[in-house]
């Protein structure tokens, strides 16, 4: 007897707890994954851990073959400044999604996962949603989404995508650069795309003034001998 495919499971990142138009799209795009042989998890949602939610998601991208990010309104603003003091620039009547998004986006491109990205229209275009180097597609929250020509086409690309991810185990180089020697870092730079690497290394370079700032701060409040 034939033995069944095993689903390809992918992670959606996406704000908990939204409208019912909003829950509604969700649901419409996790059922219709999994018709596709999808397995979709969503840390905080499928996936409950007692420990801090970054380090959640970080083990549950390390299961997943790709990623999904369906960003919606989680913040609207009718009145401010960006840059307060400087530009000066107004952002009135804008919508956000969740910085969450923009977490697990990075996360995922630092993994090297295949993204697919899906935005509610009129979302300010930044991070997840802003649209550099990778194509953003931006919906009506919707019933029939999922039927439209351009969507199919992006998933199933998007799809064949995590397949090739998932055949490939060697390219799942787990990034734990603090148990990583410096040969191992460098191959799993090689590994990157050379379009991701100064992701990567922004990302090192906030890692390193975060670990200067509060080794300064500790040494200010820190009883001296």
């Amino acid at each position: 007897m034939a033995s069944e495919t095993k689903p390809l499971k992918v992670l959606i990142s996406v704000g908990s707890k939204g409208n019912p138009q909003q829950e509604a799209f969700v649901k419409e795009i996790r059922s219709f994954f999994g018709g596709q042989g999808l397995q979709p998890v969503t840390a905080g949602s499928d996936v409950y851990k007692n420990q801090i939610p970054l380090v959640t998601v970080q083990e549950c991208l390390r299961e997943c073959c790709g990623v999904a990010v369906i960003a919606f309104e989680r913040i609207y603003v009718e009145k401010g400044l960006e840059r307060r003091g400087s530009q000066n620039k107004p952002v009135d009547k804008t919508i956000r999604t969740t910085v969450w998004n923009h977490m697990e986006f990075a996360m995922a491109v630092v993994l090297g996962l295949p993204l697919l990205v899906i935005a509610e229209e009129g979302l300010e275009p930044e991070g997840a949603v802003e649209g550099k180097g990778i194509y953003v597609q931006r919906v009506k929250l919707e019933t029939g989404v999922v039927h439209g020509q351009e969507f199919i086409g992006i998933f199933q690309d998007w799809k064949q995508q995590c397949k090739s991810f998932s055949e490939h185990p060697d390219w799942k180089v787990k990034f734990d650069p603090e148990h990583m020697r410096v040969g191992e870092f460098i191959e799993f730079v090689k590994k990157l795309e050379v379009k991701l690497l100064w992701t990567l290394i922004v990302m090192a370079l906030g890692a390193i003034g975060i670990v200067a700032t509060a080794a300064y701060q500790l040494g200010t409040w820190a009883p001296h001998k």
